[in-house]
């Protein structure tokens, strides 16, 4: 009777201990918080719907008023997020070699309009 008080007790500790030492993986929002705070692009390349991870990029060029960032977004959507990262950026630094890497020519004018 005692043996299968031990078996369950034993895979309660097995099942305990995994879920101690392996946390559950961060959400992609969660990670774009954390490079936000911390500043670091390499947290957006961890981020798995491209979207977000675009996103991720897109504020942090904003925020350091770095236009390298915009490179690193991969567009996939209709979005236009890298086009878009342009035009922040560009629009902010007045400069017109950054509207000049958009692609869509809607995006591309409203940048240039704004130097």
């Amino acid at each position: 009777m005692k043996k299968p008080i031990y078996v369950l007790a034993t895979i309660f500790l097995v099942f305990l201990c995994c879920c101690v030492s392996n946390p559950p993986p961060k959400t992609d929002m969660e990670t774009v918080r954390e490079a936000l705070t911390s500043k670091d692009p390499s947290a957006c390349d961890k981020i798995q719907d491209s979207v977000i991870e675009g996103t991720c990029f897109l504020n942090l060029a904003v925020s350091s008023d770095d236009a390298s960032l915009c490179d690193r977004i991969k567009d996939t959507s209709e979005l236009r997020l890298k086009d878009k990262c342009y035009m922040k950026v560009g629009a902010y630094k007045k400069d017109p070699a950054i509207c000049g890497k958009i692609q869509d020519s809607a995006i591309k004018e409203s940048c240039m309009q704004q130097l």
